[in-house]
């Protein structure tokens, strides 16, 4: 016979999901769906167009959560030691090219790290970008034109 959790255990276990989702980045209204804002149409775009291969990382949070598999595993294996890694020189942010361009996440995929490949172009410069702890950092924007779901191994 399966005993029911007590109604305090329930209820800090709600807490605890309102509280991590509370303490995400510094970015209000954030909307999965809606992965980044759009850049003001000043910046300019480099010209080589390349294809990425990028990993989700799903920090639950609007700030930069897109890299390559192998950067994701370097920055967790120095995460908490000496030889931490910045943020901003593993994780990007992706943003569409427009309103039709497809969004990674209306995409069907069976997968707790969904990797994608994108194609598209590297801004000039950097975007700035404040952390939850109000530290400031540069952090790459990639601007995508297609988007497909990479075949899983």
């Amino acid at each position: 016979m399966v005993k029911r959790p007590e109604p305090n255990t329930i209820r800090l276990c709600l807490f605890l999901i309102a509280l991590v989702t509370w303490v995400g980045c510094s970015e209000p209204q954030f909307n999965r769906r809606e992965m980044i804002k759009t850049a003001p149409a000043s910046l300019q775009l480099k010209e080589e167009t390349l294809n990425l291969k990028l990993t989700y990382y799903g920090m639950l949070c609007p700030c930069p959560q897109w890299a390559t598999k192998e950067n994701i595993q370097q920055y967790e294996v120095c995460l908490g030691t000496k030889d931490e890694i910045p943020m901003d020189s593993v994780f990007i942010l992706i943003e569409p090219e427009n309103e039709k361009t497809a969004n990674p996440f209306d995409l069907t995929y069976n997968s707790l790290e969904p990797t994608f490949t994108f194609k598209g172009r590297f801004y000039q410069h950097k975007r700035k970008w404040v952390t939850e702890d109000r530290i400031t950092v540069n952090c790459r924007v990639f601007k995508y034109t297609a988007c497909e779901l990479y075949p899983q191994p």
